[in-house]
């Protein structure tokens, strides 16, 4: 199942938005949805979950599904029975979900040891205990591993599972991983810092790293497929290089599934094909939230051009900028060896290099003077 189209007569600061996203075809799809702080980005995840769950009226929000789920909709007329029938098929792994992740304060790890696997139509993992559960869900994940195996010897069993389970961290280049499972303590999930012999717990890994493991394994326990996953700024906490891969990383989870991802991050926004990127802005006339589809990449794939194309930040502060502007006019007026000049030069060069764009710029200008 996934959603083609998707109309909000009214939720929150959403009123008359209309969105359009980008199905899955042969493999898992993402949809990136990007803005500044207050355009609705969360409001649009939460719309979709309550929406499909049925807790906002059908006049207030509107979908319109893939070709397969829209003829089940036609037989049953409306989304509580489209959910029923869904819920009445069998085996978890072929059945629809709606998988919903939203974003979290960083919070001080309690390990909790539950996990609900039966089958929901549409799932909340709650965040703020998701480092606590990153362990269990390890742990899980190894033992379900080892338990589909056909190797006989068990330590080989259980070095398989925790290859398998490492592989999808690969491209993230953690500074450590998973190298066992403690049987003298309940199997915890044993880490091992690269380049050390030193063993630690998952309680010891920094706050990025539990981040990453939660969240994914979260995800993988879960195993879905032809499912709507909504994600909620995955880039808390996460270390810039680790933002640039962790949609990647999701992607490789399960088949067929549509994510749809709310973020700030011009990492994540940069590494997203320019036809899955929807930017919401507010309208300056009608003043209400509108969905903008680029229709080309920006000028650069770099964060600055990013920023002040798409998401509409200048990337340089104002108070760098009326300097740019006071040091041009005195090198215009053929003034930059004056005292005030050198003055002003000194504090852009206490932010920027002498060898930065602008600075490249004025020399080249002196030296045209010059010649």
């Amino acid at each position: 199942m996934y959603i083609k189209e998707m109309v909000i007569s009214e939720y929150k600061i959403l009123n008359d938005l209309k969105i359009q996203l980008q199905p899955p075809k042969t493999q898992n799809t993402v949809n990136v949805i990007a803005g500044i702080n207050g355009t609705g980005k969360t409001s649009l995840l939460e719309s979709i979950v309550k929406g499909l769950a049925g807790t906002i009226s059908p006049e207030n929000i509107h979908f319109i599904f893939d070709e397969e789920t829209e003829k089940k909709r036609h037989k049953n007329t409306d989304l509580q029975k489209l959910r029923e029938s869904f819920e009445k098929m069998n085996g978890q792994s072929i059945s629809p979900k709606v998988i919903y992740i939203a974003s979290y304060l960083i919070d001080v790890f309690m390990p909790v040891t539950q996990l609900d696997l039966e089958y929901h139509f549409i799932n909340q993992l709650e965040s703020v205990k998701i480092l606590g559960n990153a362990e269990y869900y390890i742990r899980e994940y190894i033992l379900a591993h080892e338990r589909n195996s056909y190797e006989a010897d068990p330590v080989k069993r259980t070095r398989e599972a925790i290859d398998h389970f490492n592989q999808y961290f690969q491209e993230a280049n953690l500074l450590t991983q998973l190298v066992d499972l403690d049987g003298k303590h309940f199997n915890r999930p044993v880490f091992k810092q690269k380049g050390s012999d030193m063993l630690i717990s998952i309680d010891c890994l920094s706050d990025g790293e539990r981040q990453l493991y939660g969240l994914i394994v979260a995800l993988m326990i879960l195993n879905p497929s032809d499912s709507i996953i909504l994600i909620d700024e995955p880039e808390l906490a996460l270390h810039p290089a680790w933002q640039q891969i962790i949609l990647s990383i999701y992607t490789k989870i399960g088949q067929n599934n549509q994510f749809i991802v709310a973020t700030h991050s011009p990492q994540i926004i940069a590494k997203t094909p320019i036809n899955n990127l929807i930017f919401l802005r507010k309208n300056p006339i009608s003043q209400k939230i509108e969905a903008i589809y680029p229709k080309q990449p920006p000028s650069g794939i770099d964060i600055n051009s990013i920023l002040s194309e798409f998401m509409g930040v200048d990337f340089i502060p104002k108070e760098q900028v009326e300097l740019h502007h006071k040091y041009r006019a005195f090198v215009e007026k053929h003034q930059d060896n004056s005292c005030e000049a050198k003055k002003i030069k000194q504090k852009i060069l206490e932010r920027e290099s002498n060898t930065s764009e602008f600075m490249q710029e004025m020399q080249f200008l002196i030296q045209l003077r010059e010649e």
